[in-house]
């Protein structure tokens, strides 16, 4: 535990450095700064997911990294108002802080011995020195809801733009709104129907969370999640489909296990009504695409075709692990269909398994890939962080996600220990962990869910968080 205090000081001694200059900011300025660097930052998330016409135009891939970093650097300086106090006991909590900086210690370490992909240094980099800042600074505050409301309104705010930009872009590009016809699901100005589950699901989850816990504007957070529910059922995206339903769930479990935290908030039996509804209409649509006759994004063939072509490229196909893994699954009548639901992933799981090792892909020349570019990543959070930078590090993802897991189940059967902010980080957390289980959701920087939470985590990684201030 003395560890955990060590380093929790001497983030404190950071953030007090910090403050020497950033406590001289305004209220108005600092308001601004919070404001804008939050509503950009929800932009750049559904930017990042847009089709390569919208992106180029705005030239996003010149500073793609750089841009989102900046913006959080601008939210953090804004967040410090206060200079903090030492500890001489407590910190991060043993089970969170014990995977989260094996994680992102390891991963910074094995990205200077061989080459993995670049953002994983950032990525690493941000969640050993600023993440945990955000959490300290805003557990020291006293008004973390606010800080959660803050976030959950600008992803508010960001929804009806994409909408627009689809009502307004559908009447240019009619005849490419959808990938492939129909069957293969709504594509709207994203670069593909995944991409459409991936921009509105944060908006999903923060309109939820405002509907639950607003007095005010309830119609505009019900419409918010009205409207970014009904882009993931026509859009086809399993992955934004499985996340909506637990959330939902939780969401309800929560709103019914805590009513005394809610009398103010309560809802009508309409707008429970309208909620009831669109939960029934996407598990409904979940399970007709369970059956439905999609074509399978087949890896195997993408690398056999790719084979002589690759031959001259920096990586490796992984062409015998796709033979290999390709033979167990189609072999099997129940793998195969398991793999046409997955949309191909079952295959790249076993076929990234097959080359790991203990320090992961162990290749120093780099990664070994294959050559098709959607086949790059295992579309698995735990898998491409193995691969990436080892054993070590995949466990430590595993613990600090157990640690996530074990607040969400606490939550659940609480007292008077949970708050209403509690309530974002536990949807935030299960639209992630199914995002993460089925998709490329690696970059707090890049991706809506990840970032939602990244920077409501605080409940998770503190045993007890300072008093709120309230508000309405």
């Amino acid at each position: 535990m003395k560890i955990s205090v060590y380093l929790y000081n001497i983030y404190v001694v950071l953030i007090n450095l910090i403050a020497s200059f950033s406590v001289k900011i305004s209220d108005r300025a600092r308001s601004v700064m919070m404001n804008g660097s939050l509503f950009l930052l929800s932009g750049l998330f559904m930017l990042r997911y847009c089709s390569k016409d919208i992106r180029g135009f705005l030239h996003y891939s010149d500073y793609q990294i750089a841009a989102p970093v900046i913006l959080l650097l601008v939210l953090l300086i804004a967040s410090i108002d206060r200079k903090v106090g030492l500890k001489r006991s407590g910190g991060f909590s043993l089970l969170f802080g014990t995977g989260w900086w094996i994680c992102f210690v390891i991963m910074v370490i094995t990205s200077f011995i061989y080459p993995v992909r670049g953002e994983y240094l950032c990525w690493g980099i941000l969640s050993i020195t600023v993440f945990p800042l955000f959490m300290i600074i805003w557990n020291k505050r006293g008004d973390y809801y606010g800080f959660c409301r803050l976030i959950a309104v600008n992803m508010v705010q960001i929804s009806y733009i994409y909408l627009a930009l689809n009502l307004i872009m559908s009447a240019f590009i009619t005849n490419e709104f959808y990938a492939e016809g129909l069957d293969d699901g709504f594509l709207g100005i994203a670069a593909n129907p995944n991409s459409n589950g991936m921009i509105v699901l944060p908006f999903f989850t923060a309109a939820l969370y405002l509907l639950l816990t607003e007095r005010k504007r309830r119609f505009v957070y019900l419409f918010s999640m009205a409207f970014s529910l009904m882009l993931i059922i026509i859009s086809t995206t399993r992955a934004s489909e499985a996340a909506v339903i637990p959330e939902v769930i939780a969401a309800a479990v929560l709103y019914l296990r805590h009513r005394d935290l809610y009398r103010h908030h309560r809802l009508s039996a309409v707008s429970l009504a309208v909620i009831a509804g669109a939960v029934a209409l996407s598990v409904l649509a979940g399970c007709i695409l369970m059956y439905f006759d999609r074509t399978d994004l087949n890896a195997y063939a993408i690398a056999e075709e790719t084979k002589e072509t690759e031959e001259t490229e920096e990586w490796t196909p992984l062409v015998d692990e796709m033979s290999e893994a390709a033979a167990v699954v189609y072999g099997n009548e129940t793998l195969t269909k398991l793999n046409a639901v997955s949309s191909g992933r079952l295959l790249l799981w076993l076929a990234y398994t097959k080359v790991l090792k203990f320090t992961g892909h162990g290749n120093p020349r780099g990664e070994v890939f294959m050559g098709h570019p959607n086949s790059k990543w295992a579309h698995n959070n735990a898998i491409d962080i193995w691969y990436a930078s080892g054993f070590i590090a995949f466990a430590g993802y595993l613990i600090w996600l157990l640690a996530g897991w074990i607040f969400v189940f606490r939550s659940i059967i609480a007292g008077n220990s949970f708050r209403k902010e509690h309530l974002f980080t536990v949807l935030a957390f299960i639209g992630y962990f199914v995002e993460a289980m089925l998709e490329i959701t690696i970059y707090p920087t890049n991706t809506g869910i990840v970032f939602l939470m990244y920077m409501t985590l605080a409940p998770v990684a503190f045993s007890k968080l300072s008093e709120k201030t309230e508000h309405h």
